[in-house]
């Protein structure tokens, strides 16, 4: 399997703000500014989070996928925020987005994740897993979840499971390994996200051969042509072609 560079978006407010350890936000611009450039520049795919519908517990903002699908967008977009049942899950399909991203359902509502998984299959689904000093945790009341592999029972596995550094989040470079330690034994393959930044991390990170994918989101905005260079500077015989040369 050829390894994928994922860029990730963090909508707070209807924007894309920059995220520092899910405390802080800064504003950034609009979604569809973002997804036009992230298209353009051909990123594998684009991974959609929105923070209101997950600390609200909300449903996931119709109005501005409506926005998002209206652009010509050839990029493969995940979302995430506010699917808490198989309804809400079939309209987002319906809707045009590709996979989903879930968490908290998981954790409150198993019944509901299993029927989503088994009605619209394990290829469109990717389980967050937040982890903070290589413990996962649930992210709404901040629990330790100690029995992950009980939870993840061979039929309830998804395509992938996001590991998502909570504590790094927008640092520069500082990813910690012990997130991979606590989740290497589990069947999916891993996408990696949180301080991710300097080549030698997503190295290190990409030549672990239980992850298929690094997601990327407040580093791409830092400089333009970004997303390019962080390319050119990996080992691109790992890593799938881009879609336009």
């Amino acid at each position: 399997m050829r390894k994928r560079l994922i860029a990730g978006i963090t909508i707070k407010d209807n924007l894309v703000v920059q995220s520092i350890s899910y405390n802080k936000y800064l504003p950034l611009g609009k979604v569809e500014y973002f997804i036009k450039n992230l298209n353009r520049w051909s990123v594998d795919e684009i991974l959609i989070r929105d923070i209101d519908a997950y600390r609200k517990k909300g449903e996931p903002n119709i109005k501005l996928i409506e926005k998002i699908k209206k652009i010509s967008c050839e990029t493969p977009i995940i979302y995430g925020g506010g699917i808490s049942n198989f309804k809400l899950a079939s309209l987002l399909f319906n809707y045009g987005i590709d996979r989903i991203l879930i968490e908290n359902l998981f954790y409150e509502n198993p019944n509901q994740y299993e029927i989503i998984l088994n009605k619209i299959g394990a290829q469109s689904i990717i389980l967050s897993l937040s982890i903070k000093n290589g413990e996962i945790i649930n992210y709404i009341n901040k629990h330790i979840i100690k029995n992950i592999f009980t939870l993840l029972k061979d039929n309830l596995n998804p395509s992938e499971i996001l590991v998502n550094d909570i504590t790094n989040d927008g640092s520069y470079g500082k990813f910690n390994d012990k997130n991979l330690i606590c989740v290497n034994k589990l069947k999916p393959k891993i996408i990696c996200h949180g301080g991710l930044t300097n080549i030698k991390t997503l190295k290190k990170i990409l030549n672990n051969k239980n992850v298929s994918a690094v997601c990327i989101s407040n580093y791409l905005n830092f400089k333009e042509h970004q997303y390019q260079t962080i390319k050119n500077n990996l080992n691109l015989n790992t890593l799938r072609r881009e879609i336009y040369e």
